[in-house]
């Protein structure tokens, strides 16, 4: 092997260090970022504060908005109607359900009484059978 060989493979020495050549990129200084961070801190606070300002006279009623203009009582007229219907409706289905009771009560009560004046221990006796039936599974 020649000389020039040994030196181009990279096995002896090297006049100057690896990094020597290179230079970091630098796109911000620090100054830069801190000044960054801090005015997007400040637009940030600034929409809270306008937020929260809003909320604020928005519950006082200092400054009232269209939409509570139309709606003094803060519900609109549908949705009251809405609200009265689906109340109606529940009364009538509760109602119905009462009655539909009541009367199966009474069916329930005339058939076992009608029973018990044809033989004086038969509904007893049908009514044991009906209990005692037995449940078939079918595993």
């Amino acid at each position: 092997m020649t000389s020039k060989n040994m030196t181009s493979a990279g096995s002896g020495p090297s006049t100057q260090p690896k990094g020597a050549g290179k230079k970091r990129k630098r796109f911000l200084e620090h100054q830069d970022s801190v000044g960054l961070a801090l005015s997007v801190a400040n637009a940030q606070e600034d929409k809270t504060a306008e937020r929260l300002e809003r909320h604020r006279h928005g519950k006082d009623g200092e400054t009232p908005s269209a939409d509570s203009k139309k709606r003094p009582s803060g519900k609109s007229a549908s949705k009251l109607k809405l609200k009265e219907t689906k109340a109606t409706i529940a009364a009538d289905r509760a109602r119905h359900k009462k009655e539909r009771v009541q009367k199966k009560k009474r069916k329930d009560g005339a058939q076992v009484q009608a029973n018990s004046r044809d033989n004086d221990g038969s509904a007893a006796v049908d009514k044991g059978k009906r209990e005692t039936r037995k449940r078939v599974s079918f595993v």
